[in-house]
């Protein structure tokens, strides 16, 4: 199954893009949460990932592991040292709660992303803890990760709204492009002036 190469950088952006959209501070759970649902949201309707995201099946549900890292980094409770000072001037981490520094750049988000991050900010954003919690337990890929292991993209593709065709457009290795057969190809003449 192809994967979206991991990127720092728009993982950041896409957390600020929630930060700022939600009750200031916001609640590291919730902001988690809502990149965890915006990245399903992303696979099913484009299939694809937002930033190339790994999600680990936690105590309090599925956890988007490299945004978690961002943020434990920001409060200096990450496990090493990501090097990277964006994200110490963008976020402001305080425990269970973070705050945005400044305006995501946009940029480095597609439409389709920022579609996807605010309809997942509006639904989950405030959703109390335990009613977020028991909905986040649900699903194949949560039940078949180990405990604190790692959820597999194949088993959260099987659980969105027709999966064959997601999965398929993540194996073809140039998704958009029509397959002809190579004795079918027409090639046009150029026209004469």
């Amino acid at each position: 199954m192809a994967k979206v190469k991991f990127d720092q950088r728009k993982a950041l952006h896409a957390m600020l893009f929630v930060v700022t959209r939600l009750p200031n501070p916001a609640n590291v759970y919730n902001v988690l949460k809502c990149l965890y649902y915006a990245d399903r949201k992303h696979l099913q309707e484009y299939g694809r990932q937002i930033y190339g995201e790994t999600f680990y099946a936690l105590e309090h549900g599925p956890v988007p592991s490299a945004a978690y890292e961002i943020i434990k980094y920001v409060d200096g409770c990450a496990k090493w040292d990501l090097q990277f000072p964006e994200a110490l001037e963008m976020l402001e981490v305080n425990a269970i709660y973070v705050s945005a520094r400044g305006a995501p750049d946009t940029d480095l988000l597609s439409r389709s992303d920022m579609a996807c991050l605010l309809d997942a900010s509006r639904k989950y954003g405030t959703m109390p803890f335990g009613r977020l919690k028991k909905l986040s337990h649900k699903g194949n890929a949560f039940e078949n990760a180990d405990p604190n292991g790692e959820m597999k993209l194949d088993d959260l593709i099987d659980e969105l709204r027709d999966a064959g065709a997601v999965a398929s457009h993540l194996k073809d290795r140039n998704p958009g492009e029509a397959h002809a057969k190579r004795d079918s190809v027409h090639h046009a003449k150029p026209r004469t002036a």
